[in-house]
């Protein structure tokens, strides 16, 4: 008002202040309104104080994460003539490191050096974090050996970034050598270093030197405040100390590690609680009184702590309690605690637990929680939904996926080409086409063009439901969008067509794929081979391959082996010799996966002299049989004449050392059964349980039967059991069968157990007696008799 034209330094001050009361678009708004005579003073680019007036907007700008609008700064410096300081350089670099935007910091080092800018420390300790998180080992050394050439000084940041980066190495000794380096400068290990050593030491499960630390520092007098006892903590819980020390001393010690952290005067606080939640079984402690004393127990010592309990922290101990698989404490948690603290759960506090819902078929708890998501603080974001759509899509829970969408819609929130992608392949696998339809549209209006994903989305539907005038019509769409369908396109198109014996069509395709310009390659080649094995045609594959070699493309071993595998099953075994024979005699080696191929073929035609032969000729070639041949062998010898060859094989694949695999193990078992073996069954499934082998949902299918066909009830109770806790699904006709045998014995608690099983049944298609069986689940042990009348009268 008073018509002073403003200087550079009227400008800083104003910017500096407005920036630091956080109004940083008015401090924006500020710098834009500057009078252009002041950009074109010829004075301008010689004033120290207009450089300063950008790095007092640069910096907060930097620190808001507005790098768009800093790179829009430095472009008007440079056009102005005006150079940063180095002080404003570093800062920068600081906020790019901790962005982790490495394109940032070689631009600003680029800068720097091209206006000779010398590098400070600080610089250099930008650099060694940087390359240390990245395990860059030649950055690390490199940056060391020129900031020694440089004569620039390291201080405690500089050891603790070397320290951490030498760590995740697992060079205790370089570290060794730098503390020592550290006392002979006569620097003194700050909390800085000691802290850095207990991160990477309880990282790489070096208890003992995290120990040897902490006593150094006691003794050096450094000392040991929340920082330090939370990364002890921290390195407590780590499941590789539950063996070492056992589970229950596991807790006893980080509670007791708690209470000295208190006694020393160091403070818990949220990132303590955050440790504490972590650790392995923290909610089951024995205290007594099961998970609700324990959920109680934590409350009352964040308490009496004065630890508030925030989002954060309440979003993990949610997510704690789903990985454990205690729902209903879950379910508390979002009910009673966040009200008591004055919190709504958040909308990605929901999607998480949703998704782990939807991962354990817990269909009945994700329906419940659905109708709870209206109540949650809206998010601007529609990444939160993100992975639950992803889940439901991938569980075909098609209503509740409209429910979600109908909540997102709702919300006001719009949806990204991300979340499109994932409701076009669930319309897709739904065969909902005029639902594609629909969502494409909407995409056109939002200004969205369908990507690559969207468009092989819509092909390998169009593939699976064998509609191949849609799947051809994706393509043709991809070429109008300019989207050139790539050779792994063509490809899985290929393979589709093939397998259903579509030769037209596949020729059609490869004449397509010729007029793009896009030459097939091998892997579809193979696919193509693979196909045509599938039918048989050995004759047209034999063709193919000499068309391989006339347009260039070498055959390579699976190519081969497939041939192989189809000349065996069509019985020609002359032509399938001849082909091993072209092979070696063109210099090439065979490998196991071929000799394997041709073995599996000779086998199943009970061709045991040449089986003895083609071995034989492995062990001259120096290949040892893998576990696929064995597997192989077993199960071709799966019949009374060659039982007992079966069995030696079995033992000669253990003597040699092999470790059976879960398809091995299955084989076996299957072949074990069928001959009557049942003590070795059970045998190998406890030898299966011991080496934390998967068991395979048919071979939990085959035990359960063995055991309810010999009514041992008892001992039904270790694979129902089993099956709950490892989310593994029994198949529904398995599981019917076994419920109404277990309803008619009266076996309440393994009833109990059946229902605990994911995919026992579907909620949404759920019978009355399947109800009964649910609501007995969730009663406990209550009324066993009333639930047998009611299951009596259905």
């Amino acid at each position: 008002d008073a018509k002073v034209e403003p200087d550079w330094l009227a400008v800083a001050t104003f910017v500096r202040t407005l920036a630091k009361a956080g109004a940083l678009k008015d401090a924006d708004n500020v710098f834009r309104e500057i009078p252009s005579e002041l950009h074109a003073s010829p004075t301008s680019a010689k004033d120290p104080r207009a450089a300063a007036a950008y790095c007092e907007l640069l910096l907060p700008m930097a620190k808001a994460k507005e790098w768009e609008r800093v790179g829009q700064l430095f472009g008007e410096m440079r056009a102005a003539g005006l150079q940063p300081s180095r002080h404003c350089f570093n800062m920068l670099l600081v906020s790019a490191a901790r962005d982790e935007l490495p394109d940032w910091i070689d631009g600003l080092l680029l800068q720097m050096r091209s206006a000779g800018v010398a590098f400070s420390t600080l610089t250099y300790n930008v650099l060694l974090e940087m390359y240390g998180k990245a395990k860059d080992w030649e950055g690390v050394e490199g940056t060391r050996r020129e900031m020694a050439a440089q004569g620039v000084p390291a201080d405690a940041r500089t050891y603790s970034n070397l320290v951490r980066a030498y760590g995740r190495q697992e060079l205790w000794e370089e570290i060794e050598e730098l503390l020592r380096e550290m006392r002979e400068k006569g620097q003194v290990s700050d909390l800085s270093v000691y802290c850095a050593q207990l991160e990477v030491l309880g990282g790489c499960q070096e208890w003992e030197r995290m120990g040897r630390a902490v006593q150094e520092m006691r003794e050096a007098g450094v000392h040991v405040n929340t920082r330090v006892y939370n990364a002890l903590i921290k390195a407590l819980g780590k499941d590789f100390l539950r063996e070492a020390i056992g589970e229950g001393k596991q807790w006893e010690s980080m509670d007791r590690l708690l209470r000295e952290m208190r006694g020393a005067g160091a403070r818990p606080d949220a990132e303590t609680y955050q440790h504490l939640l972590w650790a392995p079984d923290a909610l089951q402690a024995p205290r007594g009184g099961g998970v609700r004393a324990d959920q109680e127990h934590l409350l009352r010592e964040m308490r009496s702590d004065g630890v508030e309990l925030s989002r954060d922290l309440l979003h993990t101990w949610v997510h704690v309690l789903t990985e454990g698989g205690h729902w209903d404490q879950a379910t508390e948690v979002l009910e009673r605690v966040y009200p008591e603290a004055g919190l709504l759960p958040d909308v990605s506090t929901f999607a998480q637990l949703g998704c782990a819902m939807c991962h354990h078929g817990e269909w009945r708890r994700l329906d419940a929680l659905l109708s709870q998501l209206v109540q949650a603080p809206q998010q601007n974001e529609i990444g939160f939904f993100r992975p639950l759509i992803a889940a439901l899509t991938g569980s075909a829970r098609w209503a509740m996926l409209g429910r979600l969408v109908a909540h997102i819609r709702t919300s006001g929130l719009s949806l990204d080409i991300y979340t499109y992608a994932s409701l076009i392949e669930a319309a897709g696998r739904r065969r909902d086409w005029q639902d594609v339809a629909q969502l494409l549209k909407e995409m056109d209006t939002a200004g969205l063009k369908p990507n690559r994903v969207i468009f092989n989305s819509l092909l390998s539907n169009a593939l699976r439901v064998k509609e191949w005038g849609r799947a051809l019509d994706c393509v043709r769409k991809m070429h109008r969008a300019q989207l050139k369908p790539d050779v792994r396109t063509y490809t899985a198109l290929i393979h589709a067509l093939g397998l259903e014996a579509q030769w037209p069509l596949v020729e059609e395709v490869m004449q397509h794929m010729r007029a793009s310009h896009i030459q097939p390659d091998r892997q579809a080649y193979s696919a193509l081979m693979d196909a045509l094995g599938h039918h048989g045609q050995w004759k047209r594959m034999e063709e193919l391959v000499q068309e391989m070699l006339d347009a260039g493309v070498s055959p390579n071993v699976v190519t081969y082996s497939t041939l192989l595998s189809a000349l065996g099953r069509a019985g020609q075994l002359e032509r399938a010799e001849q082909v091993l024979q072209d092979y070696k005699e063109a210099g090439l080696q065979p490998d196991v996966f071929m000799y394997t191929t041709l073995v599996d073929t000779l086998a199943k035609r009970g061709m045991w002299r040449e089986v003895d032969g083609l071995l034989q000729e492995m062990a001259e070639a120096g290949i040892d049989h893998t576990v696929v041949t064995f597997t192989s062998l077993v199960h071709s010898l799966d019949n009374d004449a060659k039982w007992k060859r079966a069995v030696m094989t079995w033992r000669e694949m253990r003597n040699r050392g092999i470790q059976p695999d879960p398809i091995a193990y299955t084989v076996y078992i299957k072949g074990l059964h069928k001959h009557g073996e049942r003590d070795e069954i059970y045998q190998m499934i406890q030898e299966m349980n011991s080496k934390c082998i998967e068991i395979s949902p048919s071979i939990y299918s085959l035990w359960i039967q063995m055991l309810v066909e010999a009514q041992e009830w008892e001992s039904l109770e270790g694979p129902l059991r089993q099956l709950g806790e490892r989310k593994i699904q029994l198949g529904a006709t398995a599981a019917c069968e076994l419920q109404g045998m277990l309803e008619k014995e009266q076996q309440w608690e393994l009833l109990k157990l059946l229902g605990t099983i994911p995919g026992a049944w579907d909620p949404a298609e759920e019978t009355e007696a399947q109800s009964l069986v649910a609501e007995f689940v969730r009663s406990g042990s209550e009324a066993k008799e009333n639930v047998g009348n009611g299951f009596g009268n259905t």
